[in-house]
């Protein structure tokens, strides 16, 4: 599982749904889904960049805490870029898409 990711921005999209009257619980599980998300993308990319002994590696850890570790390691080996940082840009991406689309929620009225 995925830690749940923090920044300053997430933190602003959990202002929002907490004002939307979501619940802790619920909160958790849309940063839960962002993180899931984000490692997907990061892994997908990392599938085009992995040779038969990253993929050896992979399947040689004993969990799959210590496999995502081992991926975003390679990733980060192999193409340059920071895979938390990588990570980071998407949360960044989803909080902004978020708080442009409740912005615009709020300005509707009838």
């Amino acid at each position: 599982m995925q830690p749940i990711p923090t920044s300053p921005k997430l933190d602003q999209v959990t202002k929002v749904l907490q004002g939307k009257g979501a619940t802790e619980e619920q909160v958790i599980q849309v940063l839960t889904e962002v993180a899931k998300t984000a490692f997907a993308k990061l892994y997908t990319e990392a599938m085009t960049v992995f040779d038969e002994e990253d993929l050896k590696a992979i399947e040689q850890c004993t969990g799959q805490e210590e496999a995502n570790f081992e991926i975003m390691t390679r990733y980060s080996e192999k193409t340059g870029k920071n895979a938390q940082e990588v990570m980071q840009n998407y949360y960044d991406i989803f909080a902004d898409k978020f708080l442009e689309e409740a912005k615009k929620e709020e300005t509707v009225t009838f």
